[in-house]
């Protein structure tokens, strides 16, 4: 503190018209530490797309096994004849490199060869989920614009009103054999769209993230080496396609030879989880803390060999210590959609105490700094910045938001730094690890799964006996956020909880239904 307030009334002694807010507080040696030593996260990695990886990995070991389904099982070679497979039904459609391509199929291995053959043919894939009410999947896709939709037979039903050409790629297994062999040849950059995926907007409307195939190679390189995934090990993919989180299970397996296991649509129903993890035997699995809390409370007793990954919202020191008692190792992830999946990694240890959010992973940087962007000392809490190669390319068809979120790097006088701001309040310890504090907006984290409560609010003022209303996050004993609705009705227009539920299942996902609604009329 003394060398600070040295450096303060240096800085004002230097220049006394230097606002406040702009005089410089950290000596010389803690600015190098905190900005360069600690930010100094450079590995190489392949730079290249993600198929491309794949593929490399097919050439490699062909008859592997790389996905399996319950008794279904396909090796690599065989994913990849699939994902061709869809390549060429997509270009026969006229798809083009640089488009965007809407996927809802169910959990399967036809799933992960779609998302592979969207690749392939140089476009991006936009994920939906074909539990959300049709209102927000049309929104989606009028507001991405995207031409094209890949689905099901089954599934196709489903969006029979919509303006988007669909695809079925449900084709007998057969009709593989009777296409072209060989890798489509597309071409296709590091700096390309991988995907597109729709978060919670605090507008009332989401927004779709833009996130490269660079982006992506480098976060599966880097998390393949932060737990030591190799070609031996197998993964559960738990986490629905809609959440950015899936990449991670189900791309990370597949440029190093290992194998995924896709579970079922679980839903609620956790005692099938469970029967799932002793079938398929994993030596990984990523959850959220709120999946963690319902295995453990359903009786689940853990396996001595498995990694676990937590993250999506705040890892309790509670759960952390039941988690480490159960498993081999357990590590605590952090990163929004908009830095590629995870940008920081801890492994945790017993102890008392929160636990970190840990250190950036590789070819990542991250500041904490105060609201006039300069950077603060150990200890002190301040907004995250979050910069390097996983920072997404910005907002579909928002430039202004791109520019208010996607920010200059004051540190990096390269024309490529930016930095994303998280509007996370974090500290840094003694150290170097991140402690997560809490928001500096409204955000929420309900599952894992980023809410922004104007959202829920705007839709709730579209009802025509709403005069206002709020959302709030509660914390339970468990530390488990849930949703609560306050509405105010118009004069002699009563509504009820019920009704409120019902107006909002008509647009909105379940998971952002709020689980208690006050309602009350205003008085005259």
């Amino acid at each position: 503190m003394a060398g600070h307030l040295e450096t303060l009334l240096g800085g004002i002694a230097n220049d006394p018209g230097t606002p406040i807010s702009r005089l410089p507080l950290l000596t010389s040696e803690e600015r190098r530490q905190l900005l360069v030593e600690w930010n100094d996260t450079r590995r190489d990695y392949p730079r290249e797309c993600v198929h491309r990886l794949f593929e490399a990995q097919v050439e490699r070991t062909p008859d592997a096994v790389a996905v399996t389904f319950g008794a279904s099982r396909r090796t690599y070679a065989e994913l990849n004849r699939r994902a061709n497979n869809v390549t060429r039904i997509l270009l026969d459609a006229g798809v083009t490199p640089g488009s965007l391509v809407a996927i809802c199929i169910d959990r399967s291995p036809g799933m992960l060869a779609a998302l592979l053959g969207i690749l392939k043919a140089g476009a991006a894939y936009l994920p939906l989920d074909s539990g959300f009410p049709p209102e927000r999947l049309d929104f989606i896709l009028e507001d991405s614009a995207a031409p094209v939709l890949v689905t099901t037979k089954t599934l196709a039903k489903e969006f029979a009103a919509s303006k988007v050409r669909v695809i079925c790629v449900d084709e007998p297994a057969t009709a593989v054999s009777s296409r072209e062999a060989g890798n489509p040849q597309i071409s296709v950059t590091p700096d390309d769209d991988a995907y597109v995926i729709y978060t919670s907007g605090s507008t009332g409307k989401p927004k779709g993230v833009r996130v490269s195939h660079g982006s992506v190679a480098n976060l599966l390189d880097a998390m393949r080496h932060e737990i030591s995934f190799t070609s031996e090990d197998v993964l559960l993919a738990v986490t629905t396609l809609s959440f950015d989180i899936a990449g991670l299970e189900l791309f990370m397996p597949l440029i190093c030879g290992g194998r995924v296991a896709i579970a079922a649509e679980l839903g609620a129903d956790v005692a099938r989880l469970v029967e799932t993890i002793a079938e398929s035997r994993p030596d990984v699995i990523q959850a959220t803390p709120a999946l963690w809390r319902l295995l453990l409370a359903s009786g689940w007793m853990g396996e001595p060999k498995l990694r676990i990954i937590s993250g999506g919202e705040p890892l309790t020191r509670t759960l952390a210590d039941q988690l480490i008692d159960r498993a081999g190792v357990v590590f605590n992830a952090y990163g929004p959609t908009e830095t590629t999946i995870w940008s920081t990694i801890h492994r945790v240890e017993g102890g008392t105490g929160s636990v970190p959010i840990g250190y950036p992973i590789a070819n990542t940087q991250i500041y904490v700094l105060d609201c006039a962007q300069q950077p603060l000392p150990i200890g002190v809490v301040g907004e995250l910045y979050i910069g390097g190669d996983g920072v997404a390319r910005g907002y579909l068809g928002r430039p202004e938001l791109t520019a208010e979120r996607f920010v200059a790097n004051p540190f990096d006088s390269s024309a490529a730094g930016r930095l994303y701001r998280t509007g996370d309040k974090v500290r840094r310890l003694p150290d170097g690890a991140l402690e997560f504090v809490g928001r500096a907006d409204n955000q929420l984290k309900v599952r894992g799964i980023r809410i922004e409560p104007g959202e829920i609010e705007t839709a709730l003022t579209r009802h025509p006996r709403v005069r206002t209303a709020a959302v709030v996050g509660v914390t339970d004993a468990y530390e488990t956020v849930s949703l609560v609705a306050f509405v105010e009705a118009k004069a002699g227009e009563p509504t009820t909880a019920a009704a409120m539920r019902a107006f909002l299942s008509a647009s909105m996902p379940a998971y952002m239904i709020p689980s208690r609604f006050v309602c009350w009329t205003k008085s005259r």
